[in-house]
């Protein structure tokens, strides 16, 4: 009812008093879940803009970015893979400084990132021109991969989740 007054203040007295009584445990999770989106309300603007959308994604141009590849663990020699990237940087971004690296996505994948774009036009266009790369291709072309951009923030959701269907869907829409 406080809420409703707009009384904040006086609602997180009355809320902090319930986590702090000791009250049920339900109760008392629930008032602290209120707390923290009193005290921090892009989280419940998030949750909304998710509701709003249908994806835990979004698009934001200019937020930092990075390009992954997703590909079998099984049929696929991840660090040669990782080799013809940083040849591939050599040649063709010898000015840039990018991060690779592969960590397991669930049990059945590798995933190689490289990072750190300054926007999602530029992962976008690193992502295009780096399958254009024939021996890069040729590697990636003897399993089933997948090539995306994803801005750091979309992919802490997106390894959670292990959500290659879900957001393969909100990169085909959005870049």
């Amino acid at each position: 009812c406080y809420i409703k007054l707009n009384a904040t203040a006086q609602a997180k007295n009355e809320l902090q008093k319930i986590v702090d009584g000791g009250n049920d445990g339900e109760i008392a999770a629930k008032a602290q879940t209120l707390l923290g989106l009193i005290k921090n309300p892009s989280k419940m603007e998030k949750a909304n803009n998710a509701a709003v959308s249908g994806t835990p994604y979004f698009f934001k141009e200019d937020s930092p970015h990075m390009t992954i590849i997703i590909i079998p663990k099984k049929t696929s020699d991840i660090n040669y893979l990782k080799t013809l990237i940083s040849d591939y940087h050599s040649l063709y971004f010898e000015n840039e400084t990018y991060e690779i690296t592969a960590m397991l996505l669930g049990l059945s994948r590798h995933i190689i990132m490289v990072k750190t774009f300054e926007s999602a036009k530029q992962a976008a266009e690193y992502s295009s021109t780096l399958t254009n790369d024939k021996k890069i291709i040729e590697q990636l072309n003897k399993t089933e991969f997948r090539v995306m951009a994803i801005s750091l923030e979309n992919f802490n959701e997106f390894y959670r989740n292990k959500d290659m269907k879900g957001y393969y869907e909100f990169y085909l829409n959005n870049y």
